[in-house]
């Protein structure tokens, strides 16, 4: 585990810890991966000011330090080649959960849950964040509050929100958006 230390204290690599989506936290999301749902979240364009660097592993490296709050990937590149496969999917995990961050899919299970085979293409969609409050934050408040998210969803066939975020829709009086 010597890769989760920083510094010659060797001081743990820690998330943000932020728990909630209040406007103040940053998030960043890849404008390459995420293809043409990208521009539906300019509020974090415009706060760090449209910084994508195009390497997950660098974006994920800023969350598990707490650098950021957040990062949002999908396979919506116009490149398939370029899509996130189960083999990045695991060494992912491992660095955001070891530093006290969660990774959810974009209807709000735990990536930690999913069935990852190395065997088969199979993508992803991942939040990762700081912490599983603020990754079911994410998708309630800002993913699936876009219908053009959710059409893009149930086109793939990826549309299946989880009993945490029913619930949490259900507790703001919210139904789940349809298209």
């Amino acid at each position: 585990r010597h890769w989760l230390f920083r510094g010659k204290d060797e001081e743990r690599l820690k998330t943000s810890g932020k728990t909630n989506v209040d406007g103040s936290e940053r998030v960043i999301v890849d404008t390459h991966m995420n293809g043409h749902l990208a521009p539906l979240f300019p509020e974090y364009w415009q706060a760090l000011d449209g910084t994508d660097y195009r390497v997950t592993a660098l974006h994920l490296a800023l969350v598990a330090s707490g650098r950021r709050d957040g990062f949002m990937v999908g396979d919506n590149c116009i490149n398939p080649k370029k899509r996130r496969f189960g083999e990045e999917i695991g060494p992912m995990y491992l660095l955001i959960a070891e530093s006290g961050g969660a990774m959810l899919d974009w209807n709000g299970k735990p990536m930690g849950e999913e069935y990852v085979d190395l065997d088969k293409k199979k993508t992803f969609h991942v939040i990762a964040g700081a912490t599983p409050e603020f990754c079911l934050d994410f998708v309630v408040k800002k993913l699936l509050k876009k219908p053009e998210v959710v059409q893009y969803m149930k086109g793939k066939g990826i549309y299946k929100p989880s009993q945490a975020v029913l619930a949490s829709l259900q507790d703001q009086d919210r139904q789940p958006p349809q298209t």
